[in-house]
C-alpha cells in the first residue's frame, strides 16, 4: 500500500538513526578506536620527472572507517525524515490502484482494459500528483546519495587498502559524477537523453570500482594471496549491492516508454520503494563488513 510506502521513510529514518548511534558508540570502543587507517600523501622531494627524484609518503591523519559509517547513517536518517515529511498518501491514487488491481486479476498488465483505461478527472489528477511527489522525493534521494554513497566509497577504499589522498579523492569524484549523471537523467524529458546519461553514469561509476579492485588484486599478490579472499569478498559483495541500483534505475527509465499513465506511475512508485530497500540493505551490509574488517586490525 502507498500508505506503508510513505511511512517506510519514517521507519528507515529511525532505523538509520539507531544504526548511526550504534556505530558511533563502536567507534569509541578500544577495539575500534585503535583500528585506524592512515591517510597518506605521496610528494616528490625534487623536480618531477628526473631520475634522481625520490618520493616521500607523508601521513596526513588517521581515519576511523567505523566513525565514517556512523556519519553516513546519520546523513541517511536526516534525508529519510525529510522525505517522510514531504510524502503524503493520495487517497484517489489508492482507490485507483484497488480498482485497477481488480482488473489485473482478470487478465494481465497488457490487457486491453489497461491499455486504454477509463479514468475520471480526479484519477488523472491523482496520477499526476503522485508522479510529482515521486519526482520530488527522487530529487532528495539523489542529494542524499551524493553525500552518503561518496562516504561509503571512501570507506570501501580505506578498507581495500587505498590510503593515498589523491586516489581516495579520485574515487569520490568519480562516484559523485555517477550520481550527478543519474540525477540529470531524471530531469531530461527526451527518452534517448535519459539513456545516454544512464550509460555515461555507469561508465564513470565503473572507473571508481576499477581502482578499488586493482588495489585488492595488488594487495593480494604482494601478501602472497593471504589477504585477498577476505578483502575481495567484501569488495565483491558491495560491488553487487551498489550496482543493483543501476538495474532499478534502468527499470525506472523504461517506465517512461509505457503509454499507460497509470502503469507508468505505478512502476515508478514500485521502483522508488525498491530503491529504499536496496539502500537500507547496502548501507547495513557495508557497516557490518567494515566493522568486521576493522576488528582484524585492532
Amino acid at each position: 500500500m502507498a500508505c506503508s510506502k510513505v511511512a517506510w521513510d519514517g521507519y528507515l529514518s529511525v532505523a538509520h538513526l539507531s544504526q548511526g548511534v550504534l556505530y558511533l558508540v563502536l567507534a569509541v570502543l578500544p577495539n575500534f578506536k585503535n583500528a585506524l587507517i592512515p591517510v597518506t600523501l605521496t610528494v616528490p622531494t625534487g623536480r618531477p620527472g628526473l631520475n634522481t627524484t625520490s618520493y616521500e609518503v607523508e601521513q596526513l591523519f588517521y581515519g576511523n572507517p567505523v566513525a565514517v559509517v556512523s556519519t553516513f547513517f546519520f546523513i541517511t536518517a536526516i534525508f529519510h525524515a525529510i522525505r517522510f515529511m514531504l510524502g503524503k498518501t493520495v487517497v484517489e491514487w489508492e482507490l485507483l490502484k484497488n480498482r485497477m488491481g481488480k482488473v489485473m486479476t482478470d487478465g494481465d498488465e497488457e490487457g486491453d482494459s489497461l491499455k486504454q483505461p477509463s479514468l475520471s478527472e480526479k484519477e488523472k489528477d491523482a496520477i499526476a500528483k503522485v508522479d510529482r511527489q515521486i519526482e520530488t522525493q527522487r530529487g532528495w534521494r539523489w542529494f542524499e546519495y551524493s553525500l552518503s554513497s561518496t562516504l561509503m566509497m571512501f570507506v570501501i577504499a580505506l578498507v581495500s587498502g587505498i590510503t593515498d589522498l589523491y586516489a581516495i579523492g579520485a574515487i569520490g569524484l568519480a562516484n559523485l559524477g555517477m550520481i550527478l549523471l543519474g540525477a540529470s537523467g531524471d530531469k531530461v524529458e527526451h527518452y534517448p537523453g535519459k539513456m545516454r546519461a544512464f550509460w555515461y553514469g555507469c561508465v564513470v561509476g565503473l572507473l571508481a570500482w576499477t581502482i578499488v579492485f586493482a588495489q585488492v588484486i595488488i594487495l593480494g599478490v604482494r601478501a602472497g594471496g593471504a589477504q585477498i579472499p577476505f578483502v575481495l569478498s567484501i569488495s565483491t559483495t558491495l560491488f553487487v549491492l551498489f550496482w543493483s541500483f543501476s538495474v532499478s534505475e534502468y527499470v525506472y527509465i523504461q517506465s517512461f516508454l509505457n503509454q499507460n499513465p497509470f502503469l507508468a506511475v505505478l512502476r515508478r512508485e514500485r521502483v522508488e520503494f525498491a530503491y529504499q530497500v536496496l539502500s537500507a540493505v547496502a548501507k547495513t551490509t557495508l557497516g557490518a563488513l567494515c566493522a568486521a574488517s576493522m576488528l582484524t586490525l585492532a
